[in-house]
């Protein structure tokens, strides 16, 4: 229904937010000629589609790279989901700085939800005991992450540093502050309203794609 009423001249353009790969819905926007801007990179529309997005695979690369400054080796990881640009990309920034010596056990697959944090860090912990630093793809699970090493009796950031993502008010308030990459979501919001514009302006215009800055926050768990 969604589908049929955006490609039915009801309106001028539209904004997408973190679609997933595979999604029918972006498949028949991106065939109907519709403006569009998606917020995040639209996994297999990355040509024919506008974007707006973080350049989360080299701050994710930076992140972890910190992580190895402070003296961390053995950096373990837990993942957002794969069929999303955010959960791949931080992936692949993480994957970029450890190397490809690294193993595969280091890395746990999440969802972004607070139960998928938990169970990646305690699977972590079972197969890598003297995990000392760890990178997670979102704030919200970095926190439940942190619960989990805490339980186990690790101390952040004397026994695992923990390094966020998204600069959201959780990571403020976390036990210990948490350090993490802030993205201005509201630079992306009025970068993606000017593209769309420009679109809806400029009927067959090439397609715009933009990287946002990223910066690390130091706190206190790494």
């Amino acid at each position: 229904f969604l589908a049929d009423y955006l490609t039915a001249g009801h309106v001028d353009g539209a904004l997408f937010a973190l679609p997933r790969e595979g999604e029918t819905l972006l498949n028949r926007i991106a065939r109907s000629g519709l403006p569009v801007v998606v917020q995040g990179q639209p996994l297999g529309f990355e040509q024919e589609l506008s974007w707006v997005a973080a350049d989360e695979e080299t701050a994710a690369f930076e992140a972890v790279g910190y992580l190895f400054g402070q003296g961390r080796s053995r950096i373990g990881t837990i993942t957002g989901p794969l069929n999303t640009s955010s959960g791949r990309r931080r992936l692949e920034g993480y994957q970029r700085a450890v190397g490809t010596g690294s193993p595969q056990s280091l890395v746990a697959i999440g969802d972004w939800s607070p139960a998928s944090a938990r169970l990646g860090a305690e699977r972590l912990l079972e197969r890598h005991p003297r995990l000392d630093g760890l990178f997670v793809a979102s704030d919200l699970m970095a926190v439940d992450a942190i619960a989990v090493l805490k339980g186990s009796g690790r101390r952040i950031p004397e026994d695992v540093a923990v390094v966020g993502f998204d600069d959201s008010a959780v990571a403020v308030h976390a036990d210990p502050p948490l350090t993490t990459v802030h993205q201005s979501f509201e630079q992306s919001a009025a970068e993606s309203v000017r593209i769309l514009n420009e679109l809806i302006a400029e009927p067959g215009s090439a397609p715009q794609h933009v990287l946002m800055p990223t910066k690390l926050v130091r706190r206190s768990s790494a």
